[in-house]
């Protein structure tokens, strides 16, 4: 070291150098450190200073000299950016790309129409204030409303005054003025409620009174008065000792009289009208004059009566003889000839009544009847008798197991002329007696037992009486609807041919209504008929009943019930 300079020769200081100033290679550096981060930037006139600069990571927010790093931006222009072109630019001018450069377009180019009219489906023909576009079929035209352009259901509100004149409203006769809202011959008015005010509904409307619960009930009823319990919304009424249920079908016990059907006598003459004898299905013959119908417990038929089908007719005329012919004998009567022997009976000859001893040649039926009894129309068809290679005038002999068929000389007996009665045979009773307790109801001709099961039933087909099960039940189980959708409330198994009717309450907490539907089915067509007989409330949208066939079962559904309980009762099958 030379007078304060470093020599540029080789050399090793170890020294501490202490300068107020430090210039080398006419730069002259900063006397103090600077802060954390900062970096040594040149003025460009040779001084240098400690300068606070963007690292990677590092915000703009972190220069202390903004304007230092960016100048003379305002004298640049959009077009100076290398990806932007701009040819001609006028007022309004936006940039697009064009797959290389933004360049500017006008406005139409982009839109391409500024006015309505220029799009390619208008067309617009000496506009005037207040025209509307009407589509014309192959374009929209300026026009006016037209008559009958805005249906009636579209006109909710408009701006100005709208005047209607009367020829313009074509039901305005239907229509009644505000003035006779509330007043005698014109309509109701409503309450803030939406109701109609008590004083302008008729007395009766007066008579459904509610109750927090059947408990709540006054002491003594009224009649004529309908009692609603509000905790089940069931009705009742005052019998004048008690209070009846009338909308609870499911009430065990439960039953209505005629007088408790409103329309009661017309149905029941309208259904009358409508059918004859032979529509009942287990009555089997419409009969000759005179015959009556007589039932066997499962189906009727016509028959001609005589004095065995009257059960009390040996009281009766006993009765009759008691205080009528006294201490009188048969033989008082004029065409009794005499009073015969025991056993016989009077038998018309024409002119009077003589005694005469019977057999079973004098009975019409008496083979019928006794082959009806034994379950066969042969004497070979007995399960005991065996007939083989019969002839004539042969007999039946019981060889220890069987009846089998004999000959006179087979059996010892010489041939007389002869006959027999049934007291002339000593066992004729027991061995009836025995026929008829092997036999069984389906030995019978006209029967045709298949598989039968307890609870069964007989229907005859019009040839056979057969077993069958009924096809509908006689109580349902309550139904909760879900939704206002189609909801099954009851569906069973149909016969090919059948009519039921279903008593029934609906009610959601709000509104209840009581009626019957009246259903008929073939097996394939369905129809359904709902007589309504009492309602309280309103719906906007009542539920209602319809029914169908869905594969071989008769579906009763509900449309519009959302929120109801449906109460059933089947209570007659046809």
């Amino acid at each position: 070291m030379r007078k304060g300079f470093i020599s540029l020769q080789d050399s090793t200081v170890s020294a501490d150098l202490t300068v107020d100033a430090l210039i080398a290679a006419s730069l002259t550096y900063p006397t103090t450190d600077g802060s954390a981060n900062q970096a040594i930037v040149t003025n460009g006139s040779g001084t240098l200073s400690f300068a606070t600069v963007i690292l990677n990571g590092g915000n703009i927010s972190d220069l202390t000299n903004d304007s230092n790093f960016i100048s003379n931006i305002t004298g640049e222009s959009i077009g100076d950016l290398s990806d932007v072109t701009i040819t001609s630019g006028s007022n309004g001018d936006l940039l697009q790309y064009n797959g290389s450069a933004w360049v500017n377009v006008d406005v139409d180019t982009i839109m391409g129409a500024q006015n309505l009219d220029d799009l390619g489906d208008v067309t617009i023909t000496s506009a005037a204030t207040g025209d509307f576009l009407r589509y014309s079929g192959s374009a929209w035209v300026d026009s006016t409303i037209q008559d009958g352009d805005i249906a009636e259901s579209a006109v909710t509100q408009h701006e100005g005054a709208l005047s209607i004149t009367e020829s313009q409203i074509t039901d305005l006769g239907t229509y009644q003025v505000t003035s006779e809202k509330g007043q005698a011959n014109g309509y109701a008015s409503l309450d803030g409620s939406g109701l109609v005010p008590s004083a302008q509904l008729p007395s009766y409307v007066d008579d459904v009174l509610e109750y927090a619960n059947e408990a709540s009930f006054p002491g003594t009823g009224e009649t004529g008065k309908l009692y609603v319990d509000l905790s089940d919304n069931s009705v009742h009424r005052w019998t004048g000792s008690a209070y009846v249920n009338i909308t609870d079908y499911s009430t065990p016990g439960h039953t209505h009289v005629a007088a408790d059907i409103t329309d009661f006598d017309t149905e029941v003459d309208n259904q009358i009208a409508a059918a004859d004898i032979q529509d009942l299905n287990n009555v089997t013959n419409i009969g000759t004059s005179g015959q009556v119908l007589q039932t066997n417990g499962t189906s009727a038929t016509f028959v001609t009566l005589d004095h065995d089908d009257i059960s009390d007719f040996d009281t009766e005329v006993a009765a009759i003889a008691d205080t009528q012919i006294a201490a009188a004998s048969i033989t008082d009567l004029t065409d009794v000839s005499s009073v015969g022997t025991t056993g016989q009976v009077l038998v018309s000859t024409g002119t009077g009544l003589a005694p005469q001893t019977l057999d079973h040649d004098d009975i019409s039926d008496f083979d019928t009847e006794v082959n009806n009894l034994i379950g066969a129309t042969t004497l070979d068809g007995l399960n005991d008798v065996t007939i083989t290679s019969i002839a004539s005038g042969e007999l039946l002999q019981w060889n220890g197991s069987a009846w089998i068929n004999q000959t006179l000389a087979e059996l010892g007996i010489e041939e007389t002329g002869h006959t027999h009665v049934a007291d002339d045979i000593t066992d004729f009773d027991t061995e009836v007696d025995n026929q008829i307790a092997a036999a069984v109801w389906d030995d019978l001709s006209d029967v045709a037992v298949s598989g039968a099961t307890s609870g069964q039933q007989a229907k005859y087909n019009g040839t056979n009486w057969v077993n069958f099960t009924s096809a509908f039940d006689e109580e349902q189980a309550n139904t909760t609807v879900a939704s206002d959708a189609a909801t099954s409330v009851y569906s069973q198994a149909a016969p090919s041919g059948g009519a039921f009717h279903v008593d029934y309450s609906i009610g959601n907490g709000t509104s209840i209504r009581t009626g019957t539907l009246m259903v008929v089915t073939d097996g394939t067509d369905v129809e359904l008929t709902d007589y309504s007989t009492n309602k309280i409330g309103s719906e906007a949208t009542e539920p209602e009943f319809s029914a169908a066939m869905s594969g071989v079962n008769c579906v009763v559904s509900v449309t519009d019930g959302g929120g109801y309980t449906v109460k059933k009762l089947v209570r007659r099958i046809g």
